[in-house]
């Protein structure tokens, strides 16, 4: 009997993914995904330079953010997510290999934690042909009723979808790729054209492909914004960038201020926060460790396999 051929959209991975890749129009900033891209590969591991705080290189430090998986070929590591407006505190391990358009991630909630909850993960793969996300029973125990998860069966634990993943050469691609060309203005609103992300990599896209914060947070107003410093982060050359928040950003996060981390190679988000008047943390992301154009442990893509086969 066939049982996942649908995606449960309810954990955060989801809510952040699905919906923006199958959808191919404009949008406002952080809603949705279009195609547009046109940079080679470059290594990360080339001179970097030194970032001012000049107009230009601000500019450039946002192309690369919005870019930032045309300078490397595949990542591996860990992060932490928080988000108290969210009332989310996740870890996140992830693999993603761009080249070939795959990706890993394992969600383990630090919030859900007690006594008798000990291991609520959120699991998902996309191996180039079913996006698939597996939830752990302890899980599943924080999100239903006694009843519901005596009585689901499994069937909660575990979705698919198979996904045809667009061919980037068929796609409007714009020719220069710089932030200027991702946004147009319709009836005076301006609207933002999001990179495709074929790999699918879920919450990791909010570290490996930053371009939420390059729009949003951070923005097209270069006077609203500072290069503070370039500095080393886990061994990487990086800069740091400290925003002034808009009314909308304060007001939702409960922030005042802003600090992000930044590599210089990649314009990958090392680490942000956002931060109230008390100076703690609101919104939270620190990578802690990061690996990029190494050899990848791809066993992990085909670890959902079995479960595809025995629904099919």
């Amino acid at each position: 009997m066939k049982k996942g051929n649908k995606i449960l959209i309810g954990g955060i991975a989801l809510g952040v993914l699905m919906t923006g890749f199958m959808s191919n129009y404009h949008i406002s900033p952080l809603d949705d995904v279009k195609a547009s891209s046109s940079h080679e590969m470059t290594s990360s591991q080339q001179s970097v330079k030194v970032f001012t705080n000049s107009d230009s290189d601000k500019t450039q430090l946002l192309n690369m953010m919005i870019n930032s998986t045309d300078y490397f070929k595949n990542a591996s590591g860990s992060f932490r997510y928080y988000s108290k407006n969210a009332e989310t505190d996740m870890d996140i391990d992830f693999v993603v290999d761009i080249e070939n358009s795959k990706s890993y991630e394992k969600n383990t909630f630090r919030n859900l934690k007690t006594k008798s909850i000990v291991e609520p993960f959120e699991e998902s793969i996309f191996n180039g042909e079913y996006y698939s996300v597996y939830r752990s029973q302890d899980y599943l125990a924080t999100q239903l009723s006694l009843e519901e998860l005596a009585t689901s069966s499994g069937s909660s634990q575990f979705h698919y979808q198979k996904i045809s993943t667009p061919d980037s050469q068929n796609q409007g691609i714009v020719a220069d790729n710089t932030i200027e060309d991702r946004i147009a203005t319709t009836d005076a609103q301006d609207s933002y054209v999001r990179k495709t992300e074929t790999s699918l990599m879920g919450i990791t896209k909010t570290v490996l492909l930053p371009e939420d914060f390059a729009i949003g947070f951070i923005g097209t107003d270069l006077s609203g914004w500072n290069i503070v410093s370039n500095e080393k982060y886990l061994d990487r050359d990086c800069v740091i960038v400290e925003p002034v928040l808009n009314a909308y950003y304060k007001g939702k996060h409960n922030a005042v201020s802003a600090r992000f981390i930044i590599d210089s190679a990649t314009g990958i988000l090392l680490e942000s926060h956002l931060i109230d008047s008390d100076g703690n943390d609101t919104f939270l992301t620190k990578i802690n460790s990061l690996s990029l154009n190494q050899s990848l442990q791809t066993n992990v893509f085909d670890k959902h396999n079995h479960f595809i086969k025995e629904n099919e």
